[in-house]
């Protein structure tokens, strides 16, 4: 049984993290209607980033802070959590102020029966994010356990113009031979190792 007080430490201690990095090119527009957003893509493409994206863009939007809350279902403080603690966090983030909230729930697959819980929430008049790592949650499995009330986001690695971004070279109509010898050398990169976004975030 995770604590209500661990419920509250956990999203507390994820709205204080800094928010840093490449801003991804990638458009998320919200249903209309009642459904899930199920963030897709392999490992280390920066799905808990655009969900981090996303939340920041809710703020700037005049969403109220105590609306908005991400757990990390992997964080080692929720291990074992199960449907029922997944009930408690909505008591707790009621009492922390909200009312209808906007739920990003990472690694979702680590509680057996999330998509009970978050077909409740959609009914309830919620917003709800899902992203994961395991085979569960491809879209055609979370369409299925979603009875499918849920669209796909498809996260990939960075796209050439993010990856130049990452690695601080501005892209101008008109640049000298030094920048494009440079331009050049990281297209070579770019095309022999990639763009997984956390590798390419460190300059050369």
């Amino acid at each position: 049984m995770i604590e209500r007080e661990t419920w509250a430490e956990v999203v507390l201690d994820y709205h204080s993290l800094p928010f840093e990095g490449i801003e991804r090119e990638i458009e998320v527009k919200l249903p209309n209607t009642q459904m899930a957003v199920a963030i897709i893509g392999p490992r280390r493409v920066g799905k808990t980033y655009l969900m981090r994206q996303i939340m920041e863009g809710l703020k700037s939007e005049g969403v109220p802070e105590e609306s908005i809350a991400y757990v990390n279902l992997e964080d080692p403080r929720l291990v074992g959590a199960s449907l029922d603690d997944l009930m408690t966090l909505l008591e707790v983030l009621r009492e922390m102020g909200g009312e209808k909230f906007y739920l990003f729930l990472d690694e979702v697959q680590a509680v057996e029966g999330w998509e009970r819980f978050v077909r409740y929430l959609l009914d309830t008049g919620h917003r709800v994010f899902v992203s994961g790592s395991s085979s569960k949650l491809l879209s055609k499995e979370i369409a299925t356990q979603l009875r499918g009330r849920s669209v796909a986001v498809r996260v990939f690695p960075f796209s050439f113009r993010e990856f130049l971004k990452a690695r601080g070279f501005q892209f101008k109509r008109y640049i000298s031979s030094a920048e494009k010898a440079r331009l050049r050398a990281l297209l070579g990169e770019y095309l022999e190792w990639g763009a997984t976004p956390r590798p390419c975030s460190t300059p050369t």
